[in-house]
């Protein structure tokens, strides 16, 4: 249930920055740079607890290059912890659920940079 949360947490984090970018941008204000460092930051700390917090409750083993990879590569490897830590008959549908995640933090994003900004 924790990574529930992670992925919540990394949700509203993409709307709060879209929607500061989108601000910055229709104002013409200057932009600062510990915006976007401090959100590149805090979205990698939470794809980390969210994979510690997932690998937990399928019960997958952990490794140091999978979460280097994680973080390095988040959108090679993700996909492949996704198909790897699932049975084989839930591989798919857990994939189409990630799909879905990220097209969601998408349209997040947009209208929150439209409607902030």
């Amino acid at each position: 249930m924790k990574s529930k949360y992670a992925l919540i947490f990394l949700l509203l984090l993409n709307a709060i920055a879209s929607g500061y970018e989108g601000l910055v941008i229709a104002r013409a204000l200057p932009q600062s740079h510990w915006a976007g460092l401090v959100s590149t930051v805090l979205s990698l700390v939470a794809i980390v607890c969210w994979y510690h917090w997932n690998s937990i409750e399928k019960g997958f083993r952990r490794c140091a290059p999978w979460t280097v990879g994680v973080v390095l590569l988040p959108f090679l490897v993700i996909p492949m912890y996704i198909f790897r830590s699932n049975p084989p008959g839930a591989r798919w549908k857990a994939l189409g659920k990630f799909a879905g995640f990220l097209c969601l933090v998408l349209a997040v994003s947009i209208l929150s940079a439209i409607i902030v900004g």
